[in-house]
């Protein structure tokens, strides 16, 4: 079984890659007692450690470098590469996804209102004549 492709990341220190072992959950667990509590966006203070552990290349890294890097207007961004390293899951295209089908369903409840109102309100003349 050949293993998942690494993930590009840059946070400010040009291109890394980021890939997700064992050792590296064990070490984020180990520090933060929860691999699932680093999922939520809540969690941004620890996404320097989560992509500290991750990097395939640490030179010249450390988690208070990676720290002082981060902007936070980038903090959402970087929090759905990680997850994307970790998960194998995009998280932007699914919730592209979950946005575009939440659109055409809202489109259809508005089609289906505006028959319904055109429906009742030509039935409503027709009995007032």
């Amino acid at each position: 079984m050949a293993s998942r492709e690494p993930v590009s990341i840059d946070f400010g220190a040009g291109p890394r890659q980021l890939r997700y072992s064992i050792t590296a959950t064990r070490k984020l667990k180990q520090r933060f007692g929860s691999i699932k509590e680093m999922m939520t966006v809540e969690a941004f203070e620890a996404l320097p450690d989560a992509i500290y552990e991750g990097l395939i290349d640490k030179t010249d890294l450390s988690p208070e470098k990676i720290a002082d890097m981060i902007d936070l207007q980038d903090v959402q961004r970087l929090h759905y590469i990680f997850l994307r390293a970790l998960t194998g899951v995009d998280i932007e295209e699914k919730l592209a996804e979950a946005e575009a089908e939440s659109k055409e369903k809202n489109e259809q409840a508005v089609t289906i209102g505006s028959a319904l109102s055109t429906s009742i309100g030509s039935g409503a003349s027709d009995t007032a004549s």
